[in-house]
């Protein structure tokens, strides 16, 4: 009996010590599912920009850290919160805050395919991430086919999102500045707006000294010249204030939540690239929220290992009832 107890309590620890290595991946492809991913901001992006850092300007004001995206297959709905200091900024009557803007609005939510054969996944095949930051990436024509506007101007009023297809072919239209440098890109349906303070992409110096800070080349608004897209008109996004102390450090990160309805609409497949800013890019978040993939074991480890280990300790046990059987 003593025999018998060791040989399960051994199967046991090999179960036990397989499982782990098992890793179930983001998947959100049957009726029902309610599946979540989130993006962490380590997208610089631009160029010319008078920082080399994650945040230009007051971190406290600009930083953007993170975006949670959440897909309801029953309700056929995405979900995007941004989780930035800038929520609530433009309409904040904090001096220090105020005296940030520069007459700063929301930017657009942008959204794209993100999988195989997509735009973006051309152009960033690996994701932004620590030491991988994309510091002079760029807008890419095409890259965007959604577009997610809050209120007149993106200036956050109301509750009600604005969802609108990003058409193509894109024409490029030259700042007056620097014919190099595109202030915006013309479409069939709307106008793709880059990083700019009051409208200039680039220079640097304002009237009466000091400097403005931008990230050139990067998408920040959109403005539509057609309809939404049919089946999003009940899209909403609500704001929830950054607060912050006496000394006007941080306590609680604010965010802008978009919930955009009739998802499948969109066309967008289940790899969505997402892309948000203020009108400036002081922060500019990039990324894949990633639906598709299926639950399966790790590389080199899991269930395949685990089934593996069970079937050798089972054979080691029939051996030994059978050695013990003859005995």
């Amino acid at each position: 009996m003593l025999f018998k107890w060791f040989g399960l309590a051994s199967l046991g620890v090999v179960a036990s010590a397989a499982l782990p290595s098992v890793s179930y991946a983001n998947a959100c492809i049957n009726p029902g599912d309610v599946c979540t991913t989130t993006i962490l901001d380590y997208y610089s992006g631009g160029l010319n920009n008078t920082s080399s850092g994650d945040v230009i300007g007051p971190p406290q004001v600009f930083d953007i850290t993170s975006a949670v995206a959440t897909l309801d297959v029953a309700a056929n709905t995405l979900t995007v919160q941004i989780n930035t200091n800038f929520a609530g900024a433009p309409t904040s009557l904090n001096p220090n805050v105020e005296l940030a803007l520069l007459g700063q609005t929301y930017g657009s939510l942008f959204l794209g395919p993100g999988g195989p054969g997509s735009i973006w996944l051309a152009n960033h095949p690996t994701p932004p991430a620590p030491g991988n930051t994309y510091p002079t990436d760029q807008y890419h024509p095409g890259e965007w086919t959604v577009a997610v506007t809050t209120g007149t101007n993106n200036s956050g009023s109301g509750t009600t999102a604005g969802v609108y297809r990003v058409g193509s072919p894109q024409t490029a239209v030259p700042s007056s500045q620097n014919l190099s440098v595109p202030v915006d890109y013309n479409t069939p349906t709307g106008t793709v707006v880059m990083s700019n303070e009051y409208g200039n992409p680039v220079t640097k110096g304002v009237s009466g000294g000091g400097n403005i800070y931008f990230r050139q080349g990067q998408a920040v608004q959109f403005t539509p010249s057609a309809s939404t897209i049919p089946g999003t008109g009940m899209s909403s996004f609500s704001i929830m204030p950054t607060t912050y102390d006496s000394n006007n450090v941080v306590t609680t990160e604010g965010s802008i939540t978009y919930t955009i309805t009739d998802f499948s609409a969109l066309g967008l497949g289940s790899d969505i690239a997402i892309s948000w800013a203020m009108s400036c890019g002081n922060d500019v978040l990039e990324g894949v929220a990633n639906f598709s993939a299926v639950p399966g074991p790790v590389a080199g480890g899991g269930l395949p290992g685990l089934l593996a280990a069970c079937g050798g300790v089972l054979a080691w046990w029939r051996s030994k009832r059978k050695a013990l059987a003859v005995a």
